[in-house]
Parts: C-alpha cells; sequence; structure tokens
C-alpha cells in the first residue's frame, strides 16, 4: 500500500469581477462639445449647399419659363404675350398669367389656384409643370376661406414688356421681339422672383428714375426681388438664358403691405438702377 503523502488539492481560482467599459461624466461632456464644434462647423455649409442647390433648380425653372415665353413668340408672329396690370378677377383678357395675390388679403383666389397658371396664355407651353412658377425658399402662406395654404407663385415677368404700365419713367414699352434692341435681348430680362410681400399680379413694376434723371439718384424700389438664394434671385432673358443674379445692397426689410407709394427714394441704389437699365431702353 502507498505510503506518501496525500495529495493536496488545487483550489479553485478566485473569479475577480471585469470592470465595465463605459464613459466617465468628463469624457461624455468632451464627446458632446466635440459634436457640437463640429455640427457648428458642418451647418453652415450644409446651409449654403441648401441654397446652391434651390438657386439651381430655380434657374432650371427659369429657363422653362424662357422656352415657353419664346415659342409663345415665335407662334404669334413675335408679339409678346400679354402682360397687362387690370385687377379684374378673373380676367376679361387672359394674360401670360392669371391671378391676383396680394398677401394679407385673404381670398384672393391667384394666391393658391393652380388652375390660373395653367389657363394664362404660356399654359399650354409648360404642359403640367406648374411647380415652375414658384421658388422653393418662398415659403409664404395665404389665408383662403379661413385655411393657410402654401401660394402657387413666386415669379413676375417684367413690367415693361407688353404691359399697361402707369409708372413709365423714360422707358418704352416693347410689344414685338423686334422691339427689344437697346439694351439687347440678351440684356432684357423677362421673368424675375418677386419677394412674396410685393407680388400682386402678373407684371413687375421696376423702380423708376425720378424725374427721369439719367443719373440714377432717383431710384426707388416700387416692388422687390425676392433673395431666397443667400440675398439672390433668379432671373430669364429675352435670349433664353437665366441666371442667378446677387444684389449689391440688402433689401428693404419684410412685412410691407400692398400699396402704390413703393418705398422711399434710395439714392443711387446700384441694384435698382441695374434692373431699370435692363428693363428696355430709354425713349
Amino acid at each position: 500500500m502507498w505510503r506518501g503523502s496525500s495529495p493536496t488539492l488545487n483550489p479553485e481560482p478566485t473569479m475577480k469581477p471585469t470592470p465595465q467599459a463605459g464613459f466617465t461624466l468628463i469624457e461624455l461632456l468632451v464627446v458632446i462639445a466635440i459634436i457640437a464644434i463640429l455640427a457648428g462647423m458642418l451647418l453652415p455649409a450644409l446651409s449654403k449647399a441648401k441654397l446652391k442647390a434651390q438657386g439651381i433648380l430655380c434657374m432650371g425653372n427659369m429657363k422653362q419659363m424662357a422656352l415657353a415665353w419664346t415659342m409663345y413668340v415665335g407662334d404669334n408672329n413675335d408679339t409678346l404675350p400679354p402682360n397687362q396690370s387690370d385687377w379684374i378677377e378673373p380676367q376679361k383678357e387672359r394674360k401670360w398669367v392669371l391671378g391676383t395675390m396680394i398677401l394679407g388679403e385673404p381670398d384672393w383666389l391667384g394666391h393658391t389656384n393652380i388652375l390660373y397658371l395653367k389657363q394664362g396664355k404660356l399654359g399650354p407651353y409648360l404642359a403640367e409643370s406648374h411647380q415652375v412658377y414658384k421658388c422653393p425658399g418662398d415659403r409664404s402662406m395665404a389665408a383662403i376661406r379661413g385655411n393657410s395654404h402654401p401660394r402657387v407663385r413666386s415669379v413676375s415677368m417684367n413690367g415693361y414688356l407688353a404691359a399697361d404700365v402707369y409708372l413709365n419713367q423714360g422707358l418704352r414699352v416693347a410689344f414685338k421681339l423686334n422691339e427689344i434692341m437697346d439694351p439687347s435681348p440678351s440684356q432684357t430680362f423677362v421673368f424675375i422672383e418677386e419677394r412674396a410681400d410685393t407680388i400682386d399680379n402678373n407684371f413687375f413694376a421696376v423702380g423708376s428714375l425720378a424725374f427721369r434723371d439719367p443719373s440714377g439718384s432717383g431710384t426707388r424700389w416700387i416692388e422687390i426681388p425676392a433673395n431666397y438664394h443667400g440675398n439672390a434671385s433668379t432671373l430669364s432673358f429675352a435670349d433664353g438664358h437665366a441666371v442667378i443674379r446677387r444684389w449689391i445692397r440688402p433689401m428693404p426689410p419684410m412685412g410691407r403691405t400692398h400699396n402704390d407709394a413703393g418705398f422711399p427714394v434710395d439714392p443711387y441704389n446700384p441694384d435698382c438702377l441695374w434692373l431699370f437699365n435692363h428693363a428696355t431702353g430709354r425713349k
């Protein structure tokens, strides 16, 4: 019989708990701070990218509007589509677009009725593309029968093209394509985005030069270009091209109600003067 000492059994090893991995409060605050800094750096860039994308979309819309205008002129012996300023609703004579839309005055169906877009003279040339009349940056709403609805148009036509302009300040009104000479068709704007608080009917009232002052010292805004693209607007021209025009000076503050008085004289406003010089030629 074996008389050696009894073997000693090894005790089971003691299991120590493994610490759980995680953030301390300080580490969590640092991560949050870094995320906030990155977001602060990225948001302006994303905002600019959004404005640029909207501008490109609107420029495409303007090119479609310009093409429809050109096709109408070609089909009508070089006669420009009518752009009268009457306020009759519905209008007795069809114009390039129908509908009156004065912000703050409810129940004008031109605010929301896309049939007024389709039934205008340019409607057949744009098929069902009624969205080209509206800049996506225009978020204005209109009250119709007590309910708020998005408005359907932010585009107006140069008030010196085929219009009965009552504020003629030394510029001639063109009714035929061959009357657009000085400035040339490539320098004469046709459509422009108009701001929500001044768009009312179909034409854009270009700021006047008081007393026909050739120096431009009497410039004033009557109706105001939209600046939904970072103080810039899209325009199309009589030769069919479209641009994004960045304005030099800030536009007057929003909130104007409709009236015919316009804004006070703004001496030597380069933006107002630029539009005046790209409307038509002087008499």
